[in-house]
């Protein structure tokens, strides 16, 4: 791990940081840059015009060669010694192109500026060692949705007519844990150098297990994260902050005029363990007993809800519901991803099978990922304004998936336009990112650097020079993975 700053370094927090993002994640990252100040926004050739040609303003050149083969540039002074914060898509046409970044700005070579070795197109600086080391001065890597957090542990599987079942101690087959194969992939180190690695630290939201994660990336040594024991009343740890917790605080506590009268029902026992002190830490006066969670049973992928509900007293004792939700009840379902709502509609239905009289129902998730898939965002939208079938009042979600939030936003904004009410609403999460950012400590490199080893005096000068940009540019990724390496990893998640 890296040592936290000392007093001589702590002209560090005001050094300028820049944004970098990927698709489609342009309104978080501005958000981010009005709540953190002191932001110097890199433009991108997506962002100057829809011919996407490049201009000596853009910060980074997501090209690529005709055969759709990436083909990436990065305007140099606005990376060398800079603070960087690198948001992170989900999206697994742009995993490549992404990692490929993260490496680069550990450590990355510049040709120094000799007009001889321009004329030879640059292909004698690196041989002759005519080139200057450089890094970023520091790196964070928000990671918004992490994706690969749905297989999480290695289980045992066998093939039983057909269909998958992990409940025989012999199985044949065992599972590759993506969520830890992909902390692996971003703790790995950049090619060996001279210039010592600049500090990074790493931010994930509402993880669905964090445990054998944790695991992974405190042995990758990597990153330089305070170390912190993970809390489930904050929701947050050495590498984890909360959404769920914001809303709380922020959205939902505001909007009650009773908390006795309000339930938080979570769909499984998991979501209840993690989430059941954060609820009445956030809602003071909720009891033990509105705190509940519904019991399903999961047979290989096939999952069933019990019609019942259960809660922990203060021992941890588990007790079933014996009452109904009274008249006039708020109860909210929550979670921290949905690949589908047939989870959330489904325990819609069941709480409102044990109610007394009319109730309202919300849901929550901090991840909208709806299978990725269009089709899915529709059906979810139609199924809450179905006068027939519809069992939610009101559903909440952030913009961690922002593709897919975006669909979802287009197509509730069809119904408010015809007079409907609004039932879909999102929360972005740039104010949970700036203030875990702001929370963090600043940080020294390792021993021995001293954040500047360029041989070229004027160029490491010119790296502190603030970007000239036009009044608002940040900066987007817009070119596709390979074809090639997209089938690959899009492997790895199915």
């Amino acid at each position: 791990m890296y040592t936290l700053a000392t007093d001589e370094t702590k002209q560090d927090a005001e050094r300028p940081r820049t944004i970098v993002y990927a698709p489609g994640l342009r309104e978080m990252a501005m958000g981010l840059e009005e709540r953190l100040g002191g932001c110097e926004a890199l433009l991108c050739t997506s962002d100057e015009d829809e011919s996407l040609s490049p201009s000596l303003n853009s910060g980074v050149c997501w090209d690529s060669f005709p055969s759709g083969d990436p083909n990436v540039k990065l305007r140099i002074d606005a990376i060398r010694d800079r603070d960087v914060i690198f948001i992170m898509s989900h999206r697994t046409e742009y995993l490549f192109e992404q990692l490929a970044v993260l490496q680069f700005l550990l450590r990355f070579n510049v040709p120094r500026p000799l007009q001889s070795y321009a004329d030879g197109k640059w292909k004698r600086s690196l041989p002759d060692g005519e080139y200057d080391e450089c890094s970023v001065h520091s790196l964070t890597v928000v990671v918004p949705w992490y994706r690969f957090c749905q297989m999480e542990r290695t289980c045992r599987w066998t093939v039983s007519s057909g269909k998958w079942h992990n409940g025989k101690a012999t199985g044949e087959y065992v599972d590759v844990p993506t969520a830890q194969s992909f902390a692996s992939l971003l703790s790995s180190q950049p090619t060996s150098g001279k210039r010592p690695l600049p500090p990074k630290q790493l931010l994930l939201l509402d993880i669905h297990e964090y445990e054998d994660l944790e695991r992974t990336l405190d042995a990758s040594n990597s990153w330089s994260n305070r170390s912190v024991a993970y809390d489930f009343t904050l929701g947050g740890g050495t590498y984890f902050s909360s959404a769920f917790r914001h809303f709380l605080k922020r959205v939902l506590l505001p909007s009650l005029s009773s908390v006795s009268s309000t339930f938080v029902v979570f769909p499984d026992h998991g979501a209840h363990r993690r989430f059941a002190t954060m609820v009445q830490d956030c809602l003071p006066g909720i009891g033990a007993a509105n705190v509940l969670w519904i019991s399903k049973s999961r047979v290989g992928a096939n999952i069933t809800q019990e019609d019942g509900f259960q809660y922990s007293d203060a021992r941890g004792t588990p007790h079933k519901m014996a009452s109904s939700f009274p008249h006039g009840s708020r109860v909210l379902i929550a979670d921290d991803f949905t690949n589908s709502g047939s989870t959330l509609f489904g325990g819609a239905d069941i709480i409102r099978r044990h109610a007394q009289g009319e109730v309202h129902v919300s849901a929550y998730v901090t991840h909208f990922v709806a299978k990725y898939d269009t089709k899915t965002v529709e059906a979810f939208v139609n199924k809450l304004y179905s006068e027939s079938e519809r069992s939610l009042d009101d559903f909440h979600c952030t913009d961690s998936v922002a593709d897919v939030v975006a669909t979802l936003a287009q197509r509730v904004k069809k119904h408010v336009a015809n007079g409907e009410p609004k039932r879909a609403h999102v929360m972005p999460l740039a104010a949970v990112i700036a203030e875990w950012i702001n929370a963090q400590a600043p940080l020294a490199p390792r021993s021995g650097g001293n954040g500047v080893s360029c041989g070229d005096k004027s160029c490491c000068a010119a790296a502190l020079t603030p970007v000239t940009k036009p009044k608002r540019t940040l900066c987007a990724l817009s070119s596709a993975l390979t074809l090639l390496a997209g089938a690959a990893l899009g492997a790895l998640v199915t």
